[in-house]
């Protein structure tokens, strides 16, 4: 549980488009154009128009990440505790946490650098 840089800048998730969602027993990746790039290894929450809940098993969260594939980010919240909150539109969001003591919670690579979590 390190959190986030308060400096770390995630503007360059704006406008990026969810192409892909790739699934482990352990992990789920979500990958978007522009060569961005989240892998999740910790809990996470799924708001979409019929469901707003929080996944310890990336499994489950994969089934419902589904209806965020074809979603455009319209908004990213970054918050110094690891928090990240990814919007698509009004009705549906990702929010990562950093909820692992003990081992990384979640990456986010893009051409220009890469976040650890």
């Amino acid at each position: 549980m390190f959190g986030l840089n308060p400096q770390q800048s995630f503007e360059f998730l704006e406008h990026a488009v969810l192409i892909q969602i790739c699934v482990g027993e352990n992990e789920i990746v979500f990958h978007f154009d522009k060569e961005i790039v989240l892998a999740v290894e910790s809990d996470l929450r799924i708001a979409t128009s019929s469901l707003d809940r929080r996944f310890t098993s990336s499994v489950e969260a994969a089934r419902e990440a589904l209806e965020l594939l074809g979603s455009e980010v319209s908004a990213v919240q970054a918050h110094t505790d690891g928090t990240l909150t990814i919007a698509f539109g009004q009705t549906k969001a990702l929010e990562l946490y950093d909820s692992s003591p003990y081992h990384e919670s979640y990456r986010v690579r893009w051409p220009e650098g890469s976040v650890v979590v």
